[in-house]
C-alpha cells in the first residue's frame, strides 16, 4: 500500500475489547470497536446499539456512496486517555474516538460527547475522501495550509450536530441546547473586532496543543462552533431559494458522495464549493460565504440562526448540556454574566475580554478568596451573581500575591444560553433535524 494509506491507519490495543457490526451496505462493513480499561465499561445497551446503527444509516443517506472499503469506529473508554472529556482523530477507514470510561454506561451524562463518533465518521467523506487542496500534501515533508478548515472541520461539526439528532443520540431539546451553546460562543467573541473567521483558519499552525488564556479575544479554532452557524445559514438559504425542496443534504450528496474508483483523495478549492452550491440553487455564493469569512460584524456571523427561524436568548437556568460541559471541564462557567470561568478552588481559569470581571481588574490565575464577605465556594458565587440585581457583587481576591477587594459592576443575574423560535418565520431548523 502507499505510505499515505499506511500512515492513515491507526493501531489500538487493550485488555478488554469487543466488536459490534453496525452495517454492511454494499459489502462495506462498519464496525464499532470498543476498548476499555475495565470489563464493565464494555456494556452497551441494545437501544444504544440501535442508535449507533441509525447513525451509520443516516450518514449514508446523507452522503450516499461510502468512500471506504470498511470503516471501524475505534472507541477507547478510558479516563487516562481522555482526562476532562473526549477527543478524536479522523481517518478514511477508521475513526479514533477517545471517550470517558463510563461513556456507554450512562449516555444521559455524556450529552457533550454525543456527536464525536459521528463527527469522525463524517470525516471519511469530508476530509479524507475530499480534502481542501492546500491541506493535502504529496509528501509528509511539505507544509500544508488550512484556508478551508471552515469546510473541513466547520461543516463536519455541523453534520455531527445534525446526524446526532437524526440518529436519536440527542433528543430535540438536547440538540437545541447544544446549538444554543454554539450560538452563544459565536455571539460572545470580542476578538471578532480584529480577527475574522477566515483568519482563524491559521490557528492550527501555531495554536494547536497550546493553552489559550484569552480564548474569546484570541479566537482559537473558532471555525468549529462558528462553522456550525455558518453552514446552518447555507442550509436555510438553500431552503429559501428552493421553497424548502432542497438543502445542504443535496450539496453533501453531490460534493462528498464517493465513487468506486479506488482510494484516491480528491481535492477541492473555494470555487469548487461555490460551484457545487450553485448546482443545488443558484446564488452569489462567493459573496454569501465571504461575508461570513471576512466580516467583523457579529450579526453577519449569527445570520444563519435567524434565517433558520430561531434566536439566541438567555435565562437564569442552565441547560443539562451546559451543566455537563461545566462538570467535564471542571469549572463554573459565568461567561455570559460576569464574564469569567473559575474552578472549585476559586482559581480563575479565563476572563471574557472587556466583560465585567475584566473591567474590575481580574485575569486568569487570580484566586477568589471570598464572595460578598463569605468564604468562596462555587455555589456561593452562583448565588451572588443571581442576587446581583439587588445586591452589589464584591470579591476578595489574591492578585499577584496581594489580597484586595474587587467590586464587579454587574446587575444582570445569571445568564445561560437557550434557543427560541422567532414568531412568524419559517422553521427551517426543525426540517433539517428530521431523520431521513
Amino acid at each position: 500500500m502507499t505510505l499515505e494509506q499506511l500512515v492513515d491507519a491507526p493501531v489500538y490495543a487493550g485488555r478488554y475489547a469487543r466488536q459490534i457490526l453496525l452495517g454492511n451496505r454494499d459489502a462495506k462493513p462498519v464496525r464499532l470497536d470498543v476498548l476499555a480499561d475495565a470489563q464493565k465499561d464494555l456494556a452497551i445497551t441494545p437501544d444504544e446499539i440501535e442508535r449507533m446503527k441509525a447513525l451509520v444509516n443516516q450518514s449514508l443517506r446523507t452522503f450516499g456512496v461510502a468512500p471506504y472499503r470498511h470503516y471501524d469506529m475505534i472507541v477507547t473508554l478510558s479516563d487516562t486517555l481522555s482526562p476532562g472529556g473526549g477527543g478524536g482523530v479522523e481517518h478514511l477507514e477508521e475513526g479514533e474516538n477517545n471517550l470517558p470510561a463510563r461513556y456507554f454506561n450512562n449516555t444521559e451524562e455524556q450529552l457533550d460527547n454525543r456527536d464525536l463518533i459521528g463527527h469522525e465518521f463524517v470525516h471519511a467523506w469530508n476530509g479524507r475522501w475530499r480534502e481542501p487542496a492546500d491541506l493535502w500534501s504529496p509528501t509528509f515533508n511539505q507544509p500544508v495550509g488550512g484556508s478551508l478548515l471552515w469546510v473541513y472541520e466547520g461543516q463536519t461539526e455541523f453534520w455531527g450536530r445534525v446526524l446526532a439528532a437524526r440518529a436519536g443520540l440527542r433528543d430535540r431539546q438536547q440538540t437545541l441546547d447544544k446549538l444554543a451553546m454554539d450560538a452563544a460562543t459565536v455571539a460572545d467573541r470580542a476578538g471578532r473586532s480584529w480577527k475574522n473567521l477566515e483568519d482563524s483558519t491559521n490557528d492550527a499552525i501555531y495554536m494547536a496543543g497550546h493553552h489559550v488564556s484569552w480564548r474569546d479575544w484570541q479566537r482559537r479554532e473558532d471555525y468549529y462552533p462558528e462553522g456550525v452557524i455558518l453552514w446552518l445559514d447555507v442550509d436555510a438559504r438553500l431552503r429559501e431559494l428552493t421553497h424548502g425542496k432542497r438543502g445542504l443534504d443535496d450539496f453533501a450528496r453531490t460534493f462528498f458522495g464517493a465513487s468506486d474508483n479506488g482510494r484516491r483523495t480528491w481535492t477541492y478549492d473555494f470555487q469548487d464549493v461555490c460551484a457545487a452550491l450553485d448546482k443545488v440553487a443558484v446564488d452569489d455564493w462567493a459573496g454569501f460565504l465571504g461575508r461570513h469569512l471576512r466580516s467583523h460584524d457579529t450579526d453577519d456571523a449569527m445570520a444563519g440562526l435567524a434565517r433558520a427561524g430561531w434566536k439566541l436568548t438567555y435565562g437564569d437556568t442552565p441547560s443539562v448540556t451546559f451543566q455537563q460541559e461545566e462538570k467535564e471541564a471542571g469549572i463554573l462557567n459565568l461567561d455570559y454574566s460576569i464574564g469569567m470561568q473559575v474552578d472549585e478552588t476559586g482559581r480563575i481559569q479565563s476572563v471574557q475580554w472587556n466583560g465585567p470581571a475584566f473591567l474590575a481588574g481580574l485575569s486568569p490565575g487570580v484566586r477568589v478568596i471570598n464572595v460578598n464577605g463569605q468564604t468562596f465556594s462555587p455555589d456561593k458565587l452562583v448565588a451572588a451573581v443571581q442576587a446581583s440585581r439587588e445586591t452589589a457583587l464584591t470579591l476578595r481576591a489574591a492578585i499577584n500575591g496581594n489580597e484586595r477587594v474587587v467590586a464587579i459592576d454587574y446587575r444582570g443575574g445569571q445568564r445561560y444560553p437557550h434557543l427560541e423560535r422567532i414568531e412568524g418565520t419559517t422553521d427551517w431548523l426543525s426540517a433539517l433535524l428530521e431523520a431521513r
